[in-house]
């Protein structure tokens, strides 16, 4: 199939038999070992990461890749299964979609697959996130919601959570956050840890701000929105700051008024820098 076709309608299943899916989290990967006969993946949220279904001579994988996942780790795990016979992937669009096409083209050099042999799903409509499934029988498609029979990780939260957290703390197109692999063999792995403890999410955020306050206040976000549910306690003070400045939604894009005043920006930026949690330690 020539890269540059749009897929609409997936071929009917050619059998009444269900289909379970595998609900992988954002910045994971999982691998379905014997096929996609009666099981498939299903990942949702997609904004501007990009879903991937490598379909390999020893199994299947789905990759909700955000572009910061380290390309290394990435490569090196797809390789374990084998030969690569067909690459599915969903393109968002007018969403930004350089990197993503960089990293496909290594990955294609990597493990000798043909890019014009991709079957690529192409968003067309302006929609501000949406969900895939996939299946051998239906392929890679849209769906409104999760499908009736998903399987879930019981960590599913924290783990897409951490996975958050990782990739909003990482260098700007440095492609470093490590990989997560949430499922193989068959079953569900334990979910991973922020590479960076509390203080040092609160610390890099600081950078942040001194370098742009945007990106500052979006990582302040961040982790008042993200860290619990990763497993992190936050001090009450720094809790208070972002309830006080209405920074709480900031990184799901809702500003505050104060956001269009330099001058505001820049005295929040001072009270951030000034909270009991930079005096420790």
């Amino acid at each position: 199939m020539n890269a540059d076709q749009q897929i609409d309608t997936p071929p009917a299943p050619t059998s009444a038999q269900e289909i379970h899916y595998i609900h992988i989290a954002q910045g994971a990967v999982g691998v379905l070992e014997d096929g996609c006969e009666q099981f498939g993946f299903y990942t949702d949220k997609i904004e501007t990461c990009r879903p991937y279904v490598f379909v390999c001579e020893n199994g299947t994988l789905m990759i909700h890749d955000t572009s910061q996942i380290q390309f290394d780790a990435l490569g090196d795990f797809v390789a374990q299964y084998g030969a690569v016979k067909g690459v599915h992937y969903a393109e968002s669009y007018p969403k930004s979609e350089s990197l993503h096409s960089e990293r496909l083209d290594k990955l294609a050099q990597r493990l000798t697959f043909n890019r014009q042999e991709c079957h690529v799903l192409r968003m067309h409509s302006r929609q501000t996130a949406f969900n895939v499934s996939y299946s051998s029988r239906n392929g890679l498609k849209v769906v409104l919601e999760k499908p009736q029979l998903a399987k879930v990780d019981s960590h599913h939260d924290r783990r897409e959570a951490v996975n958050k957290l990782n990739d909003n703390f990482t260098p700007p197109r440095s492609q470093s956050a490590p990989l997560d692999i949430q499922y193989r063999n068959g079953s569900f792995t334990e979910p991973p840890s922020t590479v960076l403890s509390t203080v040092e999410m609160f610390h890099a955020a600081r950078a942040d701000a001194k370098v742009d306050q945007e990106w500052g206040f979006i990582s302040i976000s961040a982790i008042y929105q993200i860290a619990p549910i990763a497993g992190h306690s936050l001090p009450v003070a720094f809790e208070r700051f972002v309830e006080r400045h209405q920074l709480a939604s900031y990184s799901s894009g809702t500003r505050p008024a104060w956001c269009d005043t330099p001058k505001l920006c820049r005295a929040v930026v001072s009270d951030f820098r000034s909270l009991e949690i930079f005096k420790k330690g």
